[in-house]
Formats: C-alpha cells, structure tokens, sequence
C-alpha cells in the first residue's frame, strides 16, 4: 500500500469510503517524509494568498523542508494543506466541508465534488504546481467517463500531465466522513522528480 495513503488513512482516524472517521479540530501533522540530506528542494512557503483567505495559517515543520498551511473558508470549509517533498514537490490538500451529502460507497460524484472545491480555492492560492491545469484534466477525465462508459477514475488514480521531463499529476486519494454531516476529500497535486 502507498505510505502516502496509509498515512493519510492513519491521519483521518482510520475511516474508510462511506464509514465514519474522527475529524480533529486542528489538524495532526502527517509523518514527515523521509529527507535526503542532498534535498534539491528549499524549505516549503505558504501558498495561500492571504488577501483571499485572510483566516489562513502556515507552519514550518520542524524538518525545515515540510510545511502545513490551513484556511478557516468563508463557506465554512476547513482547508489543510500539507507541502511536502523532496525529489517530487507535492501538495496534499484535505478539504472538510458540508456542503455536500456524505459519501457512500460510489464515490464517482466526489470526483466532481473535489474538483468544484479545488475550483473555488483557486483564486486564493498560488502554487508551483499548475493546479488550473490539473483540475483541467481531472473535469475532462470525469466527462470522458461519463460519456464513454469503461474503466471509471479510482480513488489513488494519478492523471498525469505537464511536460515528460518534469511530470505533474493529480489524483483525489480518500473521502471520509467527518464528524456530523462532514466529508473529508483529499486531494493530491504532485511534480517531478526535481
């Protein structure tokens, strides 16, 4: 299993697709990722543009490479962004919200659903990853599925894009119900290798 996934899995309380899973009031920090100490990547900086999302914070992990930023949306969504990585910059994003129905075991629609909530996040962040172009692919992978019925998007299913040098993917890894009427999407935008 992807140590990403299981740490992810671990961090949400253990819930599974459709089965309830404790939501913490603040967010436990994920493992850090193994560093190299010949790391190409400089310590993580926030991404989140604060005129946007002025209830936003961000933390240097005490590795000095990884961070972890949150955002208390007007909405009412809660936002945790791990910025991680070393040979591969990714940024994982766990978006708790209530505005939609919780899941169930067809998570085709929260396919949708995390593209409409990385959609909404967009004018306040700014990433060296192109995520406009990741939910691009992601809409477009989505609208395929449905046109062309076969082998549906899974969960941990990474779409790539970007050039074959320096290769992007985007990938919706876990939902979870949180507490009350709340669901845990997670979603994952990764580049490299550096």
């Amino acid at each position: 299993m992807n140590p990403l996934l299981l740490a992810l899995g671990l961090l949400l309380g253990g819930g599974l697709l459709g089965q309830p899973a404790a939501a913490p009031a603040t967010p436990a920090p994920a493992p850090p990722l193994a560093q190299d100490a010949d790391c190409v990547r400089g310590a993580a900086e926030p991404i989140v543009k604060k005129a946007v999302f002025p209830r936003s914070t961000f933390r240097l992990l005490p590795d000095k490479i990884n961070g972890i930023e949150t955002i208390a949306c007007p909405n009412g969504d809660q936002v945790v962004i791990y910025n991680e990585g070393c040979e591969y910059y990714m940024l994982r994003f766990l978006i708790t919200t209530a505005r939609f129905g919780p899941p169930t075991t067809n998570p085709a629609p929260w396919f949708r659903h995390a593209a409409t909530l990385m959609s909404g996040l967009l004018p306040g962040l700014q990433a060296p990853i192109d995520l406009p172009q990741g939910i691009r692919l992601l809409t477009a992978r989505l609208n395929q599925d449905q046109k062309k019925p076969g082998r549906p998007l899974a969960l941990g299913e990474d779409i790539f894009y970007g050039s074959k040098t320096m290769r992007s993917s985007v990938s919706i890894d876990s939902l979870a119900r949180g507490a009350g009427n709340q669901t845990v999407v997670a979603v994952t935008f990764a580049i490299g290798p550096l």
